[in-house]
């Protein structure tokens, strides 16, 4: 693989910018619906944002490939390590972009689901899935850490860890926005 000369770097990065900053009111209003759904761990709502994530990569041109993860084989395997909530159902997904076949390949890979708000007194004004978008925030749980709106373009947010107490998550709306939505056991693909 050969790396890009500096000029070539900087005129990229350029490009790379200007095209995010032009998408940007679109992927904080994709982030923001995406933290109006409470995929809850374990809910039939983390379930049901599979669909929402599978049409969103098909109609950003992915193949997509979404399959039941089979629960009782997973939980039986000797080697696994154990869920934190029960779950009678769970979905993979994989959205794949080809590339030209010259280069480098990406490969992003996120969750969905997120830990329960907890105690509302302490989220204030701020609903935990109102996907308020503020003038420098998307206010939501999952809106930053890795959850809920979990999304697999590149750019988002350094993830938070959850806590019992709300995290009042803030994802800067630009320049790089939201990643796109990625799903538990999920890898998004892009490249050769």
């Amino acid at each position: 693989m050969s790396e890009l000369s500096a000029p070539a770097a900087i005129l990229w990065r350029a490009r790379l910018l200007d095209y995010l900053d032009g998408q940007a009111a679109d992927m904080v209003a994709d982030l923001a619906d995406l933290v109006r759904v409470p995929s809850i761990s374990g809910s039939a709502e983390e379930n049901a944002i599979q669909d929402v994530l599978s049409a969103r990569l098909a109609d950003d041109g992915c193949e997509v490939d979404a399959w039941p993860i089979p629960m009782a084989e997973t939980l039986a395997a000797e080697d696994f390590p154990g869920v934190e909530v029960e779950r009678a159902e769970a979905w993979g997904t994989v959205g794949r972009l080809p590339g030209t076949g010259v280069g480098a390949s990406l490969m992003l890979n996120a969750h969905v689901d997120v830990v329960p708000p907890g105690d509302l007194d302490p989220w204030g004004d701020q609903v935990p899935f109102s996907g308020t978008v503020g003038t420098d925030a998307v206010y939501g749980r999952g809106a930053r850490w890795n959850g809920g709106a979990a999304s697999s373009r590149p750019g988002s947010p350094t993830p938070t860890p959850p806590s019992s107490a709300p995290s009042h998550a803030r994802t800067p709306p630009c320049p790089a926005g939201p990643r796109r939505p990625g799903a538990r056991h999920t890898a998004a693909t892009c490249g050769s």
